[in-house]
């Protein structure tokens, strides 16, 4: 799980699991990002982490 904060708040976050136990490949459980930050690139960034 990947999280990301503004200050001490949690803003957005996102989950991974691996596929069937797999250790090269994974799947996106969930992304949140909190509405009032959605729009400046958080998500993106989250998504290019796990990239």
């Amino acid at each position: 799980m990947y999280v990301v904060c503004d200050n001490s708040s949690i803003i957005g976050c996102e989950a991974i699991g691996s596929y069937n136990g797999s250790l090269t490949e994974s799947y996106i459980l969930t992304i949140f990002v909190l509405s009032k930050y959605q729009g400046n690139g958080i998500g993106k960034l989250i998504m290019n982490t796990l990239e």
